[in-house]
């Protein structure tokens, strides 16, 4: 009876004993099954907020048309965390404290390093270092210059429809801006309206671009 016992017991040990080695097994499978798991991710998602940045000005650095010289060339705008990548913007750094208008650029980072840098949009204007930067009409005649006048937008069927520039719809002061003309940089007055962006020549006053925000 004894003898019962006792086997009854060491094979109760034996089995407690080969489930728990199958156990432990599992467990450091699982174990390491997690840790490779953490490094895949870890060599696809590499890159930051901060490295998605830098990536970006070096596409538009290295771009093999109009591409900007210098990675201080460029003033970041915004970041936006798409998931897979980040959509970066920047503007052209302003020459001699005057900005450069309607010249952004946009950069598509992927976050998997494997991926390069997309450029979406942007061509860098070249300002020669002799461009004069004062203006022969002054903010408020570049103003009086636009109040009164028309400005034409055409529908959906391409019909065109006229507006009539009243003072009430200018939202800000005019700024003195650079805006690419006939190719080359032009000094200009920038003015907002409700529904407009107008651009004035500082020489001349003359319209040199507008656009309406309802339809770009």
């Amino acid at each position: 009876m004894r003898s019962t016992n006792r086997l009854l017991v060491s094979l109760v040990v034996v089995s407690i004993l080969g489930l728990l080695t199958i156990v432990q097994f599992a467990l450091t499978r699982q174990s390491q099954k997690s840790a490779a798991l953490a490094v895949a991710t870890k060599q696809v998602a590499q890159r930051d907020e901060a490295s998605s940045v830098i990536a970006a000005k070096q596409a538009l650095i290295q771009g093999e048309e109009s591409a900007v010289p210098a990675a201080d060339q460029v003033e970041l705008v915004k970041v936006f965390d798409g998931g897979s990548a980040y959509s970066i913007t920047f503007n052209q750094a302003r020459f001699q404290g005057i900005a450069i208008a309607e010249n952004q650029f946009m950069v598509d980072v992927p976050k998997d390093l494997a991926k390069m840098p997309i450029v979406q949009t942007g061509r860098y204007l070249s300002i020669p270092g002799t461009t004069p930067t004062k203006a022969d009409i002054s903010a408020d005649q570049a103003l009086d210059t636009l109040i009164g006048k028309e400005l034409v937008r055409y529908d959906i069927n391409k019909h065109p429809q006229t507006y009539t520039v009243v003072r009430a719809d200018v939202k800000d002061d005019p700024q003195k801006v650079f805006i690419r003309y006939e190719g080359v940089p032009h000094l200009a007055w920038f003015i907002k309206l409700t529904n407009w962006r107008v651009y004035i020549d500082a020489y001349s006053g003359e319209n040199l671009a507008s656009y309406d925000e309802i339809q770009n």
